[in-house]
């Protein structure tokens, strides 16, 4: 169901305040758009932005093991790490500023090699689990192979979960990504890309199970709050479309939206019964946005 027309082709930041309203941020105009889904009302306010905004925290910035890379304000959790020395790197776990646990460790792909690794890196839906995914180049124009990396805040324990998949060709060749998105009772996560295909991770079985394959070139996989469809985008799986796809995380069900010539940004509501996304018509049009319903 097409709920808004005509936005503009520019970058938009999308997500649900509740079941019925939706906010998209306008980053060209600094405007913040609230949308009702049921009566499709649209209402526009200017945002002023901070210029003093904080700069986005360097995980592996020199002498910067204390810095704050991530908190989790239901459980007072807070995630500080930096480098230590060389290829050497630690993380930190805090809770009500005390520290709890900490974890050195070291990448053998960056062994001896100039510079240190980027990093995504997020807690799970509960603040169970934090991953880190160590991604990068090892030197010129050869990329490492992305590393997922797992704290369980329960057990105390850091540790190398796995080793995403590399094209055997020369330089840039394909990397697979490996950063997760979880399942909300966070025993599972789904990660992959449109080269590789989709694969969900069993955290008690430490098991792997395709899912997609790259046929339909999904990419950005994102588990839905209810815990029944993973939601991704499928990459000019149509020619000249994408489409976004839904699937049932054993892989056997799945479901497509309208085509659309770009789809950059989607996102699901709380309940996870609808799926909001920003749908381009061709590459003279701007963005429309689409609410899909879904049967549960």
């Amino acid at each position: 169901m097409m709920i808004a027309s005509s936005l503009s082709e520019i970058t938009y930041d999308l997500a649900w305040i509740d079941e019925n309203t939706l906010s998209i941020f306008d980053h060209e105009n600094n405007e913040a758009i609230t949308v009702n889904v049921k009566t499709k009302e649209i209402v526009r306010e200017k945002q002023v932005l901070n210029d003093e905004e904080e700069e986005h925290v360097k995980l592996f910035e020199p002498n910067g093991k204390d810095k704050i890379i991530a908190t989790c304000a239901e459980q007072n959790l807070e995630i500080r790490g930096g480098s230590i020395k060389d290829e050497q790197y630690e993380i930190s776990l805090w809770k009500q500023e005390r520290v709890v646990a900490t974890f050195p460790f070291s990448s053998k792909q960056w062994k001896n090699r100039d510079g240190s690794p980027n990093a995504y890196y997020s807690f799970s839906p509960s603040c169970n689990y934090f991953s880190l995914v160590l991604y990068g180049e090892i030197s010129v124009e050869f990329y490492a192979k992305e590393e997922l990396w797992l704290l369980d805040v329960q057990n105390k324990s850091f540790e190398l979960a796995l080793t995403g998949g590399q094209y055997p060709a020369w330089g840039d060749s394909p990397i697979q990504r490996v950063v997760p998105s979880w399942s909300p009772n966070e025993q599972e996560f789904v990660f992959g890309d449109s080269e590789f295909g989709l694969e969900t991770y069993n955290i008690v079985s430490g098991k792997q199970r395709f899912i997609v394959g790259p046929r339909l070139r999904p990419y950005n996989p994102q588990w839905s709050p209810s815990g029944e469809w993973i939601a991704a985008i499928s990459f000019r799986a149509v020619p000249k479309n994408d489409a976004l796809i839904i699937i049932a995380p054993d892989g056997k069900k799945i479901a497509t939206s309208t085509r659309c010539w770009l789809i950059d940004e989607f996102a699901w509501s709380p309940t996870g019964k609808q799926l909001a996304y920003l749908c381009s018509e061709s590459i003279s049009h701007g963005e429309s946005l689409w609410v899909w319903e879904l049967d549960q």
